[in-house]
């Protein structure tokens, strides 16, 4: 038998970054489960990405209804706050999230 008391013991780490989220979102009663993933799946996108077809392609396994729902359960609650902009006479919405 092994003594692991003589033993060092070192963590494999892996190659890959990893990100601190405040969890309050995921405490959220209000919130369902679809939109606490999807929260979490915006929040590992980078800051300059955009909400189109890619993200439809990295939600691939859902229906995009169900993603609209998640989203307006996210703007219900304040964590996705669109704000709408124009630019050059074209209106756009600019969407910020808040953690």
């Amino acid at each position: 038998m092994l003594d692991l008391s003589k033993s060092i013991i070192r963590v494999i780490k892996r190659k890959i970054s990893f990100f601190q989220i405040d969890k309050t979102v995921f405490n959220d009663t209000r919130l369902s489960l679809q939109a606490k993933g999807l929260m979490m799946l915006i929040l590992l996108l980078p800051d300059t990405w955009e909400f189109n077809e890619t993200f439809f392609n990295l939600a691939k396994n859902n229906d995009p209804e169900e993603i609209y729902s998640g989203m307006d359960e996210l703007v219900r609650y304040g964590y996705i706050i669109p704000i709408d902009s124009k630019d050059n006479g074209i209106s756009q919405i600019e969407t910020y999230l808040a953690e």
